[in-house]
């Protein structure tokens, strides 16, 4: 409020109602912070209409949420300026919403273009807008600091340092602007061949100027995303706040809700009071019917007069059709009754007689299975014929010779099976160990015959080993190494021997060194 006298004497109305504004203004902006905006546009929401053309300046608050805060087909527009607006030298990006027009977008640039450059977009470039401008003027400063601290480091005096920092910055601004040139194209125009530019460009290229300076753009929309993603989750439960009027009246709404459970716990005990009533007088109904129903079973008729009664109406004894009835109905029941246990009694002696059957079974099926003794001795085998007897103890005895044949047919075959495995096997070829062996030999220099140096070492020639493949490989400064391969048999030719035959020819081989060695 303090600086309300100076904006008043430029001739604008100043108030503290936003209701106010909104009925003074079609064109209103929204220059509050993100948080407060829920409850500003619940003040007004009442007010806007069709005519009304609301421009939002809050990071963060994305078009849908204006547009669901506010009433449906409100004109929204959201923008974006930079610090140097101040100064009518700043860059603004606009966003219409869905119900604002091609005239709208057309107002606002002709509005804010005294403030600098204006230019309109898609929302999401919003984001990018506040990476590059709003955060670029910073990123300008710390360029235009670094530049000033440079020259004070060579020698120069602070305050001349940060003037002419300024300018520089002010002026490559300025052409850049108006030459229409790209940043590369300028750029290639100051510098020259083995010039100061091109060794302090080197020097930015090496300290990662050109990368700072992208991720400070990326890193600063990033977070501008993050800031809306976060105001959007935070004006989720802000804006049911915000829209719900039931809670206000909260007092009045839960005294209704108790006036009416109530009356429906009325209703619901009155009906049940009912049918208990009615379940409570069938149940004494029908115990006085079953009680007369045995009394006419049970007791004689007396024969003497019947008593009277003072009143007829409330005589309790039933009348002769009624009696009849229920003697009927009883007399079935019991006949039922009385069949039913002779059933079941019956079913009971069937399973007793087979329970009884069953036991002399399972008795007899012992006796057969344990024989009984008498006076504690088993009792005696039936003789059989001695002869017999005797031949099968002569059997039992007749052990050794039988298994002495035995051993031996056994030894005989176990022998002959061996030596049928043992010329099998020497009909078998035997197996060779093999290795495939990749030799790099180096020569002198570059003026030794390369082919005289293959022959000799192919001249090497032993029992198992095979010369393969060879090539020249180059080694630097014009020199080549040959490289060779061989088979050799492990149990006849090892490297050893190999780099020692290969070494003998002095004049042409260096060294040997075994590049690869695989087994076959």
């Amino acid at each position: 409020q303090s600086h309300f006298p100076s904006v008043q004497d430029k001739g604008v109305s100043i108030t503290l109602s936003n209701p106010e504004v909104l009925q003074r203004s079609r064109l209103v902006f929204l220059a509050v912070k993100p948080h407060i905006i829920p409850e500003v546009l619940q003040e007004i929401s009442g007010l806007v209409s069709g005519d009304h053309i609301i421009v939002s300046m809050a990071a963060g608050i994305t078009l849908q949420t204006l547009e669901q805060l506010l009433p449906s087909g409100s004109r929204v527009v959201r923008m974006m300026p930079n610090l140097p607006c101040v100064l009518l030298e700043g860059a603004v990006l606009l966003s219409c919403g869905s119900c604002s027009g091609q005239e709208d977008e057309v107002l606002l640039k002709s509005l804010l273009g005294a403030c600098g450059a204006v230019d309109s977009g898609p929302e999401p470039w919003i984001d990018a807008h506040v990476g590059l401008s709003g955060s670029g003027v910073a990123f300008v400063y710390v360029m235009a600091e670094a530049l000033a601290d440079g020259a004070v480091k060579m020698g120069m005096p602070s305050a001349l340092a940060r003037r002419m920092a300024a300018q520089t910055v002010l002026g490559a601004g300025a052409l850049l602007r108006d030459s229409g040139k790209l940043p590369a194209e300028l750029r290639a125009e100051v510098c020259t061949p083995g010039g100061t530019t091109i060794h302090g460009l080197h020097a930015l290229e090496k300290g990662g100027f050109r990368a700072a300076v992208l991720d400070a753009v990326e890193a600063a929309t990033q977070r501008a995303q993050e800031m809306g993603r976060q105001q959007k989750m935070l004006m989720t439960g802000t804006e049911c706040l915000a829209l719900e009027r039931i809670w206000f009246e909260k007092p009045r709404y839960d005294e209704a809700e108790r006036r009416f459970y109530e009356q429906m716990n009325v209703h619901t005990a009155v009906k049940q009071d009912a049918g208990a009533n009615s379940i409570l007088q069938d149940i004494a109904r029908a115990r006085e019917n079953i009680q007369k129903s045995l009394a006419g079973t049970t007791l004689q008729p007396s024969r003497g007069p019947a008593p009277k009664h003072s009143n007829p109406s409330h005589r309790s004894s039933p009348s002769p059709a009624g009696s009849a009835e229920d003697y009927g109905e009883l007399a079935t029941r019991l006949k039922n009754l009385e069949l039913e246990n002779q059933t079941l009694r019956k079913g009971v002696e069937d399973l007793r007689s087979a329970l009884s059957r069953m036991e002399s079974r399972v008795s007899v099926l012992e006796k057969r299975t344990t024989t009984p003794s008498v006076n504690g001795t088993a009792p005696q085998k039936p003789p059989t014929a001695p002869q017999k007897e005797e031949e099968d103890e002569e059997d039992e005895l007749d052990l050794f010779g039988s298994e002495d044949e035995e051993d031996e047919e056994a030894e005989r075959l176990k022998e002959q099976r061996l030596q049928e495995y043992a010329a099998k096997k020497a009909k078998k070829p035997a197996l060779v160990a093999k290795s495939s062996i990749l030799l790099d030999v180096k020569p002198w220099d570059d003026e030794t015959d390369m082919s005289r140096l293959e022959e000799c070492v192919r001249s090497v020639q032993v029992d198992g080993l095979l010369w393969g493949a060879s090539k020249l490989m180059p080694v630097g400064y014009g020199i080549k190494k040959l490289q060779i391969s061989c088979v050799v048999e492990d149990d006849k030719v090892g490297t050893d021997f190999l780099e020692e035959e290969i070494t003998k020819f002095e004049d042409y081989v260096q060294s040997v060194d075994v590049a690869a060695f695989n087994k076959i």
